[in-house]
């Protein structure tokens, strides 16, 4: 489905805000189109379309810097296979985790990749971890738990109060 020079790549409802990862239609000398994936988001079901707004701090209190136009935080999807998708439940409304970057472009490299979370649907997020992890959200959001996914590991965060 071809869309502003998109192509649609996933799409996951997060009861009545749709989630998308897109392929930016440009491709360069020696880049695969995985080079130019973008995450959109849209509150009025696909009426206006928007990229994530990135986190201003990171997940140890630093300032993130975003100074591109097009700078944006961008997640990984279902269609990802080295890195958690962005995730939520039916019964946590609003919260959705996901492991991505903050840039131009999604990227596949693991040390551009942290974990983040919105608690309003995705109009803000904050980064909630340093690199990749699996998680899952439990009793109506009420408990998130993760892990890093890229190493052993012998011991969880956890958190009672998002």
């Amino acid at each position: 489905m071809q869309h502003d020079g998109f192509k649609k790549t996933t799409n996951v409802d997060f009861n009545g805000s749709p989630l998308n990862n897109y392929d930016y239609g440009v491709m360069a000398a020696q880049r695969s189109i995985d080079d130019f994936k973008k995450t959109m988001i849209t509150f009025d079901k696909g009426g206006y379309w928007t990229y994530l707004t990135p986190p201003t701090h990171d997940s140890q209190g630093k300032r993130v810097l975003c100074r591109d136009v097009d700078c944006a935080l961008h997640l990984h999807s279902i269609s990802s296979y080295r890195f958690g998708p962005f995730y939520t439940t039916e019964n946590s409304i609003g919260i959705i985790i996901g492991t991505g970057n903050v840039g131009d472009y999604l990227s596949n490299d693991p040390e551009d990749i942290n974990t983040y979370m919105s608690r309003d649907g995705g109009l803000t997020w904050y980064e909630i971890g340093k690199g990749s992890h699996i998680y899952e959200i439990g009793d109506h959001g009420s408990i998130l738990v993760m892990a890093n996914d890229q190493t052993s590991v012998t011991h969880v965060q956890y958190s009672w109060d998002e």
